[in-house]
C-alpha cells in the first residue's frame, strides 16, 4: 500500500511558508511544465531547515507499485521567439 513507499522530499521552500504536516501539494501550473490541479501528494513533515529553506517530506498521492494504467502528459515545446519579435535591450545596454 501506500505506507510502504517511502516519503518524496520536497525541495526549495522557504523557511518562511507555512507548511504544515496535512496540507495537500498539487501541481500549481506555473511552470509551464506540469497541468495545474494534479494531487502530488500529502505533507508528512515540515520542519525548519538549517539553510533557508524547509526541510519537507510528503507521502505520494498514488500507490506507484499498484498502477495498472497511467496517462501519459506531454507538453510542446515552445516555439522560439523569431529575432525579428525579440526586444530590444535597453538603451546603454552592452550589445
Amino acid at each position: 500500500g501506500v505506507d510502504r513507499q517511502p516519503p518524496l522530499a520536497m525541495e526549495l521552500v522557504s523557511n518562511l511558508a507555512d507548511v504544515k504536516a496535512g496540507d495537500l501539494i498539487v501541481t500549481s501550473g506555473v511552470d509551464g511544465i506540469y497541468p495545474k490541479g494534479y494531487a502530488v501528494g500529502v505533507v508528512e513533515t515540515s520542519e525548519r531547515g538549517g539553510g533557508l529553506h524547509r526541510a519537507i517530506t510528503v507521502r505520494p498521492a498514488v500507490d506507484f507499485s499498484s498502477l495498472e494504467e497511467v496517462l501519459v502528459v506531454l507538453v510542446p515545446a515552445r516555439p522560439a521567439m523569431p529575432a525579428e519579435e525579440k526586444p530590444e535591450p535597453p538603451a546603454g545596454a552592452v550589445k
